[in-house]
């Protein structure tokens, strides 16, 4: 027994997906939400050694913003980040010079920004064209829509994690953990469950599923715990997921969640549920693939 007391914390480790992360790519063009993706993967350090590297991309000939640069620096610094490590590409395919970065490298992880956007509007095909060719897993980080460039950092007090039980759930719980211990936030693990009609799911149907959740929500609640988050859980009962965690999300300042990645019609799709939250969510909003 003393000796599997010893192992657990090593095992922990071992099969850790934030353990595993040692190199993060942050590609940009300079946009004004740059500084905020850096922000988010800063907190990355505070658990053990990463290496960030921003890659700019610029069309041949066109010289690469300073201003930029400066930004992400005096972000990590802020933070209590890592260094940064500053690339430079030219090119006027974005997407192909992300991918070949982080095919050169091997990158542990991609952080790309995305926009606020309508329910109906597409994705956007940079973010398309970086999920569904890079081989490892992908952050999609959206700011809060109230923000402006050039202000302070934003204040993140307390995160939603949706979560659903599986592995790319689990590891956004990693992510959201080490983000509320590095700021002294406090993390809520919801776990949306279907409105069930006992005429036509059996007299049980309901109390199972409600069970079947709690279990979930106390396993990531663990994993959160033992990164050393402050965690409580949260179990609600809606016909729609998405809209359930839109509505509870309005009391939050910042949502991350684990989604599966699959093409559909030549495009990267992250799911319903993840698309619609990543657009329409009132608050900041990080989803990582499974990669």
């Amino acid at each position: 027994p003393e000796e599997k007391k010893r192992m657990r914390p090593e095992v922990r480790e071992a099969e850790s997906f934030l353990h595993s992360l040692r190199r993060v790519l942050l590609p940009s063009r300079g946009g004004d939400t740059v500084s905020v993706d850096a922000q988010k993967i800063s907190h990355f350090s505070h658990h053990h050694p990463v290496e960030i590297t921003a890659l700019f991309t610029q069309p041949a000939g066109q010289a690469p913003s300073e201003s930029a640069t400066q930004s992400l620096r005096d972000q990590l610094q802020r933070s209590q980040g890592p260094g940064l490590i500053v690339k430079h590409r030219n090119s006027q395919d974005v997407a192909q010079a992300i991918l070949e970065e982080a095919e050169e490298v091997l990158y542990d992880m991609v952080v790309i920004g995305a926009s606020k956007s309508a329910p109906d509007q597409p994705q956007s095909p940079l973010i398309d064209m970086v999920l569904s060719g890079a081989r490892c897993p992908t952050m999609v980080v959206r700011a809060h829509p109230g923000f402006i460039p050039g202000d302070s950092d934003v204040v993140v007090n307390r995160v939603l994690l949706p979560a659903v039980g599986t592995h790319y759930s689990l590891r956004a719980t990693e992510i959201a953990a080490v983000i509320c211990r590095s700021l002294g936030a406090t993390m809520t693990i919801l776990h949306v469950v279907p409105c069930l009609d006992g005429d036509t799911h059996g007299p049980h149907a309901h109390e199972l599923s409600t069970r079947f959740a709690q279990s979930i929500v106390d396993h990531h609640a663990d994993v959160g715990r033992n990164l050393g988050a402050q965690v409580d859980t949260q179990v609600i009962e809606s016909a729609s997921a998405s809209q359930a965690i839109l509505a509870v999300a309005a009391g939050y300042d910042l949502i991350v969640m684990g989604t599966g990645y699959r093409p559909v019609g030549g495009k990267a799709f992250l799911g319903h549920r993840a698309e619609n939250v990543i657009r329409t969510a009132p608050c900041a909003v990080a989803v990582l693939s499974s990669g």
